[in-house]
């Protein structure tokens, strides 16, 4: 299992279920994901799961940690980006056990969601955000 805590020494890892989406296009996703400023690391694989479902882990660099909105941001550009390419049903969780389904997200969700996992407290935001 891949670790996705918040460690203060380490980087912040998201995790970004890809259900159904082909692994040529979610290796062409990664490459966007990993052209962001923010982000160190995007790398896809197949999930055991569900069958033709792909995992993302986004790595992202040092700076982004600095404060929960920086995150929040990140986040905000994922969201865009995956919806951008017509997926459905993914969802983005953070360390912490946070996560947010991103045909639904709304801005406002995201950064209560975010500042939630930052916080040490995890809420779920409000149900049909979006």
């Amino acid at each position: 299992m891949t670790d996705t805590s918040i460690d203060e020494a380490g980087p912040l890892r998201l995790k970004l279920d890809l259900p159904g989406l082909p692994p040529e296009q979610a290796a062409a996703l990664g490459r966007e994901i990993g052209a962001l400023d923010a982000v160190e690391d995007a790398t896809a694989a197949p999930t055991r799961f569900a069958l033709g479902g792909i995992v993302m882990l986004v790595q992202l660099a040092g700076g982004a940690l600095a404060n929960a909105g920086a995150v929040a941001s990140v986040v905000e550009r994922l969201v865009a980006l995956v919806r951008g390419k017509g997926v459905t049903g993914a969802k983005i969780e953070l360390p912490g056990g946070g996560s947010i389904e991103v045909d639904h997200a709304s801005v406002e969700d995201i950064e209560r969601l975010v500042a939630a996992v930052d916080g040490g407290r995890v809420e779920a935001p409000a149900a049909g955000g979006g």
